[in-house]
Parts: structure tokens; sequence; C-alpha cells
């Protein structure tokens, strides 16, 4: 069973990192903890409490939406997490890691090393 611990950080995708800096910075007052810039490419964690928002327009493939951010979360186990997908899903866990995840009844499992 997949048990989560907590939110590891909330994203939003962005597309002017400039811009998007002065809102969170200027208008809601956040200092940033995190600026990595890679190429005019854009990655910023601001803290609030103990949760992280992070702003980016690193990865080409997660694009801005009017559908919202994500939503990372620290789970307690997470071989456990990937096998329940896989039980759930009926799909077979390809994996190097053969003792641990043979614990899970029902799991189809492939050695990854051969």
């Amino acid at each position: 069973m997949l048990r989560v611990i907590e939110f590891a950080f909330t994203g939003y995708s962005i597309t002017d990192v400039a811009r998007s800096r002065d809102f969170y910075e200027n208008a809601l007052n956040l200092t940033p903890a995190t600026i990595l810039d890679r190429n005019g490419k854009g990655w910023i964690e601001y803290e609030i409490g103990p949760h992280v928002l992070a702003i980016s327009n690193m990865n080409e493939e997660w694009k801005a939406s009017p559908n919202g951010g994500v939503l990372a979360l620290e789970v307690e186990d997470f071989d456990a997490a990937i096998a329940a997908h896989a039980l759930a899903s009926g799909a077979k866990l390809v994996t190097a890691n053969l003792d641990h995840m043979a614990r899970v009844p029902g799991l189809q499992i492939e050695d990854w090393s051969q």
C-alpha cells in the first residue's frame, strides 16, 4: 500500500523566467532558496514553511498549462509504491532488485541484469 509521508514540492511550469520571478518575489514577497540557470532555462525553488514551490521552464515536455501544476510526493517505501502500481496495472516489473521485490506476492518480476 502506498503511504504518503509528505509533499516534496509543488511545481509550476512557466514560460518567462524573469516575469515569473518578478511575480513570486515582488508581488508575493517570496525569497528564492534555489536558483538554477542553464542557457536561459531556469529552475527556482521557494521554501514556504516546510514546503517548496518550484517554478521552471527547463523541461520541454513540462509545458505551462491552465490545468495547474504538479505535486511531488514523498512515500514511505518507494519500492513498495512501484510494486503496488505494477500489481494494480497488471504490469511486469523489470528490476535488478530481485530479492527485495520477490517479497511482494503476485508481482511479476523480470531480472534487469540479464
